[in-house]
């Protein structure tokens, strides 16, 4: 692979696959973007992937270097090292919950600012100049078996919105004119290994409205895309397949029914309510803090038996209650600012050689 020499070079480590999905990819899309806004180059390293990723990293001018070497091993992070160097890096992003606190230790032998990107803790010990978790229910707690120069950057001020999003602003979506909704979203992730978006459809097949117009956002990745085409031959929904512009398909919608993922930031941001259920267990948080601020409905645990029929409840509610649904869309709005991403790179930017782990330990 030839990389593109630029004045910066902002690497990325992070996969995509369909058994861990495409988030951890997506969201790191959001810093390249607003680093390349200043005339910076981001280069991805990651295991191959799927052609509806290489795509859109190259879309956006973002070059790619394959790896096949182990993720998450200490070859896997010498590797990392050796391509930093190679480039002249200027900074190093890591996301992905096999990146464990050794591979942080090597991985910041690059001596260059380093973020580590996380959910829930995963790592035990932190060696990156900084950690970042958006996630609304995060605690500092969580973090404090780390580095004395560790920074975290933890809530939603720090939400990484792509592009696309911040490009359809904080413009109020067109109220209709009528009491109920009539476009409802469904969306479960980029890949839905455990196939979660056919245990909604049932769910919604319980709903007593010949009007709603149910839309399935279904991304690259999936591998029940044929199940559920077969499913779409029984009801009454409309298959959204890789599409290209998902902002505007979120903000169809006057309500979405989600997993509890980080497409609850991008939800949030557009003033869409949704109804959330959690399918990994740090979306629990999430959705429970979410429900908290006003923001959304949390249905629970996917694998609950009652789940089916909380989703349906959920959703009828929403559908006849404009107020809540307006009420819901202003705390969102109030939640996300969109401003994320440009916080972290600027960060990273004027990381100063005090950070860096090469240097003495707490000087």
């Amino acid at each position: 692979m030839s990389v593109r020499r630029a004045s910066e070079i902002l690497v990325i480590r992070a996969d995509a696959s369909t058994a861990i999905g495409t988030g951890h990819v997506l969201r790191c899309v959001a810093l390249a973007q607003e680093w390349q806004s200043a005339d910076g180059q981001a280069l991805f390293c990651m295991q191959r992937t799927g052609q509806s990723i290489v795509r859109r990293l190259e879309s956006e001018g973002i070059d790619i270097a394959y790896t096949d070497t182990v993720p998450g091993s200490c070859g896997d992070a010498k590797e990392l090292v050796e391509l930093c160097r190679r480039v002249g890096a200027a900074a190093l992003v890591i996301d992905g919950y096999q990146f464990g606190s050794d591979y942080q230790r090597i991985a910041t032998e690059a001596n260059i600012p380093t973020l580590c990107v996380d959910d829930h803790g995963h790592a035990g010990h932190y060696f990156t100049d900084f950690v970042l978790n958006q996630n609304t229910s995060v605690s500092a707690l969580l973090y404090a078996s780390r580095e004395p120069y560790t920074q975290l950057l933890l809530g939603s001020d720090y939400a990484l919105l792509r592009r696309e999003f911040i490009q359809r602003g904080r413009i109020r979506r067109i109220q209709r004119a009528r009491n109920h909704a009539v476009r409802l979203l469904v969306t479960m992730g980029g890949s839905d290994p455990g196939n979660f978006t056919s245990l909604v459809i049932a769910a919604l097949g319980q709903l007593d409205c010949t009007n709603l117009e149910i839309r399935i956002l279904v991304g690259g990745e999936n591998p029940h895309i044929d199940a559920l085409q077969q499913l779409r031959a029984q009801a009454r929904f409309q298959i959204c397949h890789n599409v290209s512009d998902v902002p505007g398909l979120l903000a169809w919608a006057d309500l979405v029914v989600s997993a509890a993922g980080t497409t609850c930031w991008e939800l949030a941001y557009l003033g869409v309510p949704m109804v959330l259920v959690a399918i990994a267990d740090n979306q629990l948080g999430i959705a429970s803090t979410l429900a908290e601020r006003g923001i959304a409905i949390d249905v629970g645990w996917y694998a609950d038996p009652t789940v089916m029929r909380t989703i349906t409840k959920a959703v009828t509610r929403l559908i006849k209650d404009e107020a809540l649904r307006c009420r819901m869309s202003e705390e969102g709005r109030k939640l996300i600012d969109g401003l994320g991403a440009a916080r972290v790179v600027a960060l990273l930017r004027r990381a100063d050689a005090r950070s860096l782990v090469g240097r003495p330990h707490g000087q």
